[in-house]
């Protein structure tokens, strides 16, 4: 992992990796947006690009076309957000939802 974090998301996404993003790492000021892929098979983290705001106790689920919807959290230590966004596994990258 390319930094420690805890209060991140992660779901299996159909690549059978797993999607891991946002958090807290306690060594660094503030909350994460970064995010990356794990490989069980070849126990590798690849990163992927970052997520629109930085999420911590977020709630993530993959969806039925293989996109993973991050949803919710903190984005700092005491904001709560209802906003959304949505992993692309094939471009690898977040795409926030409009209301």
């Amino acid at each position: 992992m390319s930094s420690s974090r805890r209060g991140h998301v992660a779901v299996l996404v159909q690549s059978q990796q797993v999607l891991i993003a946002g958090g807290i790492d306690d060594q660094l000021p503030g909350l994460l947006s970064s995010a990356e892929l794990f490989d069980p098979y070849t126990l590798t983290f690849v990163p992927v690009s970052a997520m629109s705001v930085p999420r911590f106790d977020a709630a993530a689920n993959l969806l039925e076309d293989g996109t993973a919807l991050i949803t919710g959290g903190l984005i700092d230590r005491s904001l709560i957000t209802d906003t959304a966004e949505l992993y692309d596994p094939h471009a690898s990258q977040f795409n926030p939802l409009v209301r």
